[in-house]
C-alpha cells in the first residue's frame, strides 16, 4: 500500500498567511489592487481575484479603492504615489522582508557597500535596492566571480527566501579578500526549516513532491535542494500536475510546500493521490 508522508511545516507561512488575510478583509470594505501578484501561488492568486482582489501592473489611472502593497514589499516611491493619487494603502509586507530594508537602509547610511545574495530580477530585490541606494550588488551564489576593492566596510544580507548553501558560499568568498563583513543572516527561518526538512524526509522516501508556485523562488530553491542530493524529485502547483508524473510502483512519498502554497491545494494533491492506482 502507497505511503504518503507530509512534512511537519506545510502551507502558508506566517508572512503569507497575513498577507492573505488582509487582503480578504480589505475586499470585504472596497476594491482592492495588488501591484504584481500579492503572493508566487497562481492558484491563489485567482481565488483573489474573484474575491475582488485585482492584480495590476502599473497604477495607470488609478485614483480610488485600496492598493495592497504584496507580501515582497514594494518600492517607498511607488507607494509614496498611491498615496497622492489618493489610494489607501494596506501594507502586507512581511515583516522580515521589511526588517532587511531596514537593515539595508542602516548600512546605506554608514556607507557601507552592500552585497545581497539574492535572485536578481526577485520583487523582494527591488525595494531593498531602493533603500540600500548606489552602493549595492546583487549576487546569486557564491559560483560567481566577485570582484570588490579591498575595504573594511561591506555589509551582507540575504533574499529571505535564499538557501542558506549560498549564503555561506557568497560569505568565504568574500573573507578571502575581505576580513571587515557585518554579516546579517536574513534568510527567513521558516524558508530555512522546511528546506532542513526537505533535506531529512527525503532520505526516508522514494520519490519527493513539491508543492507551489513555478514562480516561487523558495519552492525553487527546495526543487533545487533535493535535486542536489540526488532524490527523485517532481514539482507541481496543483493536482493536475500528477497526470504527467510516473508514480507507478512508488510505495513512498514525500510532500513539502512552498511558503506560499495554501491548505487546499495541498489536501486536493493528497486526495488524488489516494486513489491513483499503485501500478
Amino acid at each position: 500500500m502507497r505511503r504518503i508522508v507530509l512534512a511537519k511545516h506545510i502551507g502558508f507561512c506566517s508572512g503569507v498567511k497575513r498577507a492573505v488575510n488582509l487582503a480578504y478583509e480589505a475586499a470585504k470594505e472596497s476594491k482592492v489592487y495588488s501591484l504584481g501578484p500579492l503572493i508566487h501561488n497562481p492558484q491563489e492568486v485567482k481565488r483573489l481575484e474573484r474575491a475582488g482582489i485585482k492584480v495590476i501592473t502599473t497604477l495607470g489611472n488609478l485614483k480610488k479603492g485600496i492598493l495592497i502593497v504584496r507580501s515582497h514589499g514594494l518600492p517607498g516611491r511607488v507607494i509614496g504615489e498611491a498615496r497622492k493619487r489618493g489610494l489607501k494603502i494596506i501594507d502586507a509586507t512581511c515583516p522580515l522582508v521589511k526588517k532587511v530594508q531596514e537593515i539595508a537602509g542602516r548600512l546605506k547610511e554608514r556607507r557601507y557597500q552592500i552585497v545581497m545574495v539574492a535572485d536578481r530580477y526577485h520583487p523582494e530585490v527591488k525595494a531593498v535596492q531602493e533603500r540600500a541606494g548606489r552602493k549595492f550588488q546583487v549576487v546569486p551564489n557564491g559560483k560567481k566571480p566577485m570582484f570588490f576593492p579591498r575595504r573594511d566596510k561591506i555589509g551582507v544580507i540575504a533574499q529571505t527566501t535564499q538557501s542558506e548553501k549560498n549564503f555561506r558560499e557568497v560569505i568565504n568568498q568574500l573573507k578571502i579578500f575581505n576580513k571587515g563583513l557585518k554579516i546579517y543572516n536574513t534568510i527567513c527561518q521558516e524558508t530555512a526549516r522546511r528546506q532542513r526538512e526537505l533535506l531529512g524526509l527525503a532520505k526516508t522516501v522514494d520519490v519527493v513532491l513539491i508543492i507551489g508556485g513555478f514562480n516561487s523562488a523558495n519552492t525553487r530553491r527546495l526543487l533545487e535542494l533535493s535535486r542536489q542530493g540526488g532524490i527523485v524529485t517532481y514539482q507541481i502547483e496543483e493536482s493536475k500536475g500528477l497526470r504527467k508524473i510516473n508514480l507507478k510502483g512508488i510505495k513512498k512519498i514525500g510532500i513539502v510546500t512552498g511558503a506560499s502554497t495554501p491548505n487546499w491545494i495541498v489536501e486536493e494533491v493528497v486526495r488524488k493521490l489516494e486513489i491513483m492506482p499503485e501500478r
